[in-house]
């Protein structure tokens, strides 16, 4: 199984799929907006968005980008929602 699959439930841990950090940009649409972001960490669950300018929990997000794929990369296309705001 690959790292990714793994369960991390340690302490007040609560994600449920470990994290792979990376260090990406990310075309994103966030309620609407467009905006090029910095992608921390991705998982089967999620990923960390650093965002530039403030957001709310519950808005709309579509991330267009790159990862590494055999031979090249391979563009990739998520939508999801803003879960958490620090």
């Amino acid at each position: 199984a690959s790292g990714l699959t793994q369960q991390v439930r340690s302490g007040r841990e609560r994600r449920v799929f470990q994290r792979l950090s990376v260090n990406i940009s990310a075309y994103c649409h966030i309620d609407g907006v467009p905006t090029e972001q910095a992608v921390g960490d991705l998982s089967i669950g999620g990923m960390l968005l650093f965002l530039t300018t403030p957001t709310e929990t519950g808005k709309r997000v579509r991330v267009l980008l790159a990862l590494p794929y055999i031979g090249g990369q391979k563009l990739c296309s998520l939508a999801g929602a803003v879960r958490w705001v620090k």
